[in-house]
């Protein structure tokens, strides 16, 4: 039994040309990648890649815009060789890749930066390498500060659900407040039996490929 595979982010990761499957380190998890693509397979979703140059998570595959994702590893869940591999296919499609090494604490990329709106992140900068926090400003995008306490919590791990609505948790009380006071609808049911586990919202769900909804006469 896949015990952990409800954290659907870290098997597999969703590009614009098809899914990534990932290759996974936790011995717990090294099968998921099976399910993943059974899914997609039965769901005619195409598959794009497959890291296979070292461990890699979907996890630490962030699009933080359309044509520039970051991508992170911390060595005990995605290894730098997996990372760069990924880089380089991204790279090949035309689009920017960063790659960044992150605290084994925080796991994932998705720990550390997720993106809220347009040209807006939500992220840690005490946890991120001034470098890093130096290019995503460089990008032009704003951010919206998280404390060091609510992100080891995976107060950053949330989900942009599009017309000014977020997905967050009970837990990211500070955050939320934020979040609300810029105008955006917070979502914050209680996760902490997940949070328990390592993983939040974010963690949990996993982006497809879909056909455009039909539009009302």
């Amino acid at each position: 039994m896949l015990h952990r595979n409800f954290f659907a982010r870290d098997s597999s990761a969703m590009t614009p040309w098809g899914a990534l499957i990932c290759h996974m380190q936790l011995k717990c998890r090294r099968a998921d990648y099976a399910t993943a693509i059974k899914f997609y397979q039965e769901n005619d979703i195409p598959i794009w890649k497959f890291a296979t140059a070292g461990h890699f998570e979907g996890g630490d595959f962030n699009i933080i815009e359309p044509g520039r994702v970051l991508i992170g590893y911390c060595g005990e869940r995605s290894e730098k060789e997996g990372s760069e591999q990924v880089a380089e296919f991204v790279r090949a499609e035309g689009w920017e890749a960063v790659v960044a090494p992150i605290s084994r604490e925080f796991v994932h990329m998705d720990g550390l930066i997720v993106p809220l709106a347009e040209k807006l992140a939500v992220a840690c900068i005490d946890a991120m390498e001034p470098w890093l926090v130096d290019i995503v400003k460089g990008w032009g995008i704003e951010i919206v500060d998280v404390s060091y306490a609510e992100a080891k919590n995976l107060g950053v791990n949330l989900v942009a659900l599009g017309d000014g609505k977020v997905l967050s948790m009970a837990g990211a009380k500070d955050l939320n407040a934020k979040m609300r006071a810029l105008g955006f609808e917070v979502y914050d049911p209680d996760m902490s039996m997940f949070t328990l586990g390592g993983g939040g919202v974010h963690c949990l769900s996993q982006a497809l490929c879909r056909e455009d909804a039909p539009q009302s006469a």
